[in-house]
């Protein structure tokens, strides 16, 4: 019952049951029907006693009852599951849908869930047929699996940002209500501008009876009138002598008065002609309110509107990021991946391992893009908080390069020593790595060279990687590690512009740093620098 809690309020957060399809999450499934040939397959969500299909390859119906879902064993395994017989399994074989007309034969599926909680729905694929997938298949349906859960959480992300914004909303709406609440102070001023009259709360405001109010002037020096700057407000400058000298209203005019208790006070002023009725002779009516915890409070609301306009327009560049460096790979994998169907038979052995690797490099790619959209998010809200382990950079360092599809470049590793040891969260290292290459790669033009050393100096380990490319243009330089900062030329490049924030972010959260050098010789250097925490490196 716990479970099935924690996944119902997990559903709730993504708002996601029973809405329209959605061209990332269709895109996905396809994808994992053409990868694992198979004609049927989809993503289902757990609600309840029901599975809900966000997105179905083959079938358009949109929920099954749970007692006869195959994905009951799905949701509590670690990895997929694969059943190449339904007839043959003693748990499946008897639900209707395995017997008669168009039997289902062989499923194979791997569960969805965010970070810790429980899984709470499913990538599958199925067949009429009895068979097995290969290990490139589960691996690459494993690989789809946790797309769809990185598109899940970036789609919490934006109804959390949205959930937050409603809320801003909801405090301007209250913020706007104590405005109207307000009791003004009214005062009536003679021809000569002292006060004749006043109301309660204006002696409430300025801490004056309404017989010390009485007889005061706008220009009495015992009103300590200042601006908002602290510099002095003139008494001829005064709403009221305004009115008075011109016979004009005056209208919002913020003012500092001092309180006979010496305390300040900020008041908002009107004023208007007023004629005495006997007399004749000109007056003045002026309106005021006690501004002064309202100032605080529209500070903080500026820098709440300042705060979502920033997150506004960082999601507009996430949005165009994700689009961006989703939509050419994913269509890459999927032209190679029919390819692969429809012509793979006949293609030579080269040919076909080729495309094997630039299928496994595009979604290596698309995963990594996915990492650091998520790792940008979870900076944001302060999630960013890893658990440690012992990590060999220079094991890492290999490991990128072999990953980085760079085979029209010359890369090499320099590793001093061998194995350099650190105490780092190995996601966040290798995410550095990795943003490091990519961006060497990317930016430098084919047949020219990267080179990624990695030393230890002291209780120090340095990560450089560094090329014979064009090198960074001084004006980009002081922004590179900025959050969406790219080029003048980025629109002809990859990337989302958030890889080398994430490099100086990750190396911030270790103690360390990041920074750029032009190489003497051409071309770009960046290093990152870390603290060796010997006392947990140490060998025993």
């Amino acid at each position: 019952m716990l479970e099935q809690a924690e996944r119902a309020a997990i559903l709730e957060r993504l708002h996601i049951l029973d809405t329209p399809d959605e061209l990332p999450f269709d895109d996905l499934v396809d994808l994992a029907a053409s990868l694992c040939d198979a004609p049927l397959a989809f993503f289902g969500l757990i609600d309840a006693d029901r599975q809900w299909f966000k997105a179905r390859h083959g079938f358009e119906f949109h929920e099954a009852p749970m007692t006869l879902s195959f994905c009951s064993r799905t949701i509590s395994a670690p990895s997929a599951v694969v059943v190449p017989d339904l007839a043959e399994d003693p748990e499946f074989s008897t639900f209707p849908q395995v017997n008669g007309a168009n039997a289902l034969r062989f499923y194979a599926g791997v569960s969805i869930r965010l970070a810790d909680g429980p899984a709470i729905g499913t990538l599958c694929v199925l067949d009429v047929e009895p068979r097995q997938l290969t290990p490139r298949q589960v691996a690459g349906l494993t690989s789809l699996g946790r797309q769809v859960q990185n598109l899940l959480e970036l789609r919490m992300a934006h109804f959390d940002a949205q959930a937050v914004h409603q809320k801003l909303a909801l405090s301007e709406q209250r913020f706007r209500r104590v405005i109207a609440s307000l009791v003004q102070g009214v005062v009536v001023q003679q021809h000569d501008g002292t006060i004749s009259e006043a109301n309660p709360a204006a002696s409430q405001i300025l801490g004056l009876t309404l017989e010390q109010l009485q007889g005061r002037h706008p220009i009495d020096p015992r009103w300590g009138a200042t601006h908002l700057d602290g510099s002095p407000f003139p008494g001829d400058e005064h709403p009221a002598s305004v009115t008075l000298r011109e016979g004009v209203e005056v209208t919002d005019v913020v003012m500092g008065v001092k309180r006979p208790d010496d305390s300040q006070r900020w008041i908002v002023v009107n004023s208007a002609p007023l004629f005495d009725p006997e007399t004749g002779l000109p007056g003045a009516l002026a309106t005021f309110v006690d501004v002064t915890e309202l100032l605080e409070l529209a500070l903080q609301l500026q820098a709440s509107l300042d705060g979502l306009t920033n997150a506004s327009r960082e999601n507009a560049a996430m949005v165009s990021a994700v689009s961006h460096d989703l939509r050419t790979p994913i269509a890459s994998i999927r032209i190679m991946a029919q390819l692969l169907d429809d012509h793979g038979d006949e293609m030579p052995t080269a040919k076909r391992t080729d495309l094997v690797r630039r299928i496994r490099n595009e979604a290596y790619r698309t995963e990594g893009a996915l990492s650091d959209l998520v790792s940008v998010d979870r900076i944001g809200s302060g999630l960013a908080h890893p658990s440690r382990e012992h990590v060999d950079i220079c094991e890492l360092a290999r490991t990128g390069l072999r990953q980085i599809a760079a085979s029209s470049r010359s890369t090499s590793v320099v590793c001093e020593p061998d194995e350099v040891m650190i105490w780092a969260s190995r996601a966040q290292i290798e995410r550095i790595i990795d943003n490091l290459i990519s961006n060497s790669v990317r930016h430098c033009p084919q047949g020219s060279s990267v080179i990624v050393e990695v030393r230890q100096i002291g209780d120090t380990a340095v990560i450089s990687v560094e090329d014979d490319g064009p090198g960074v243009e001084k004006s980009l330089q002081p922004k590179l590690f900025d959050a969406y900062s790219r080029g003048v030329d980025s629109a002809a490049r990859p990337g989302s512009g958030i890889g080398l924030f994430l490099v100086q972010s990750f190396a911030a959260f270790h103690g360390g740093e990041a920074r750029y050098a032009d190489r003497p010789a051409g071309g770009s250097r960046f290093v990152v620098t870390l603290p060796i925490d010997r006392r947990r490196t140490s060998r025993p």
